[in-house]
C-alpha cells in the first residue's frame, strides 16, 4: 500500500501522446474510451504515469513502432494528411488523486506487485477485452 499512497500524493503526473492528439484534447476533452485494443494492460482509458520519464518512453515507443509500419511511413498517405501524427508531446496535467481515493467516490484497483494479480489483470485485459468489450469497472488503476 505505501507505494500506491506514495504515488497518489504526487501533484503532477504526465501523459504521453502526439502533437495530433494533443490538439484532439484540447478540442474535444479527454476521451477515456479512445485508447481502445489489445496493446492496453488496463484495458481502455486515459493513461497518466507520475514520472515524466515514462511519459516520454510510451510516445517514443509508440513512434518507434509506427515507423516500423508501412502504413506510417514518411512517404504514405496517411503522414501526408497528418505529419502531426509523428511529434511527440508530454502533457503535465496537475492534480492530487489521493484526494479522490480518500473521498470514497470512486473505485480504485490497486496492484502493487508484479505477481499473479498483476499478470492475470494483464492477460485478461490484452485477449478478452478486445475493444473494451469486458472492460472492468474501475474508475482508476495504480500499480
Amino acid at each position: 500500500m505505501g507505494k500506491f499512497l506514495k504515488h497518489l500524493r504526487k501533484d503532477k503526473w504526465y501523459h504521453g501522446t502526439t502533437l495530433r492528439n494533443w490538439k484532439s484534447i484540447c478540442k474535444a476533452g479527454i476521451q477515456t474510451q479512445h485508447n481502445t485494443g489489445m496493446e492496453n494492460d488496463f484495458g481502455y482509458g486515459f493513461y497518466l504515469t507520475p514520472k515524466k520519464q515514462e511519459a516520454e518512453k510510451y510516445i517514443i515507443n509508440q513512434l518507434d513502432s509506427s515507423f516500423s509500419s508501412p502504413d506510417m511511413l514518411p512517404n504514405t498517405k496517411e503522414f501526408r494528411l497528418s505529419p502531426e501524427a509523428l511529434i511527440p508531446v508530454i502533457i503535465e496535467f496537475t492534480f492530487t488523486p489521493l484526494k479522490w481515493y480518500e473521498s470514497g467516490d470512486y473505485n480504485f484497483k490497486i496492484l502493487n506487485n508484479y505477481d499473479e494479480e498483476f499478470a492475470d489483470f494483464v492477460f485478461y485485459n490484452r485477449t478478452e477485452n478486445i475493444e473494451g468489450e469486458k472492460q472492468h469497472n474501475y474508475d482508476f488503476m495504480t500499480y
